[in-house]
């Protein structure tokens, strides 16, 4: 048929402040349900080396975490290293209720559709990175320098004072 229905493909897409503040504003609704573990990093590395890694992984959750992953679905966050990501992937691309996500492709829709977050102490200190931005540091890149101009000195006299600022900041955060 030469006139047929032809799929259509949506996309939406979303500014990268409004992706942060969904990822971190779920992140911080999904607290109680985000287990950090350094014993997640040690499987990794051991999942690397063993044979049977989907029942290592699943015992690990069962003995270890106290989660039943025939009932519970959950996001396993790994870093980007692609040794214990393949490794953490392998093992649990055989369970229907686990999705294995890097850190640096974590998304709003996977953490919506989690019960339990499982994260590793270097993924979050990469998602940390991603998401959280110090006071300190928002402030020392907001101004750059003052203008020194006969009007800029001018208007000094009504306390009203002229900088360079970043074109990224907004207005609050100038006025800030």
């Amino acid at each position: 048929v030469t006139f047929g229905p032809k799929p259509k493909r949506s996309v939406l897409k979303l500014n990268k402040k409004e992706r942060k503040l969904a990822v971190q504003t779920l992140f911080y609704n999904k607290r109680k349900n985000i287990l950090v573990s350094g014993k997640l990093e040690e499987l990794g590395k051991e999942l690397e080396f063993a044979d049977n890694k989907t029942k290592k992984f699943y015992s690990f959750c069962k003995k270890e975490l106290n989660i039943d992953l025939n009932k519970t679905k959950i996001l396993v966050v790994s870093e980007s290293s692609l040794s214990s990501s393949k490794a953490f992937w392998l093992a649990t691309r055989n369970l229907k209720n686990v999705e294995v996500i890097s850190s640096a492709n974590l998304n709003t829709l996977s953490l919506l559709k989690a019960e339990r977050i499982l994260v590793t102490r270097i993924a979050l200190n990469n998602i940390r990175r991603f998401i959280v931005i110090s006071s300190s540091d928002i402030n020392m890149n907001i101004i750059k320098y003052p203008i020194i101009t006969d009007k800029a000195t001018r208007l000094l006299a009504n306390n009203q004072y002229s900088f360079v600022v970043n074109p990224k900041s907004d207005k609050p955060t100038i006025k800030a």
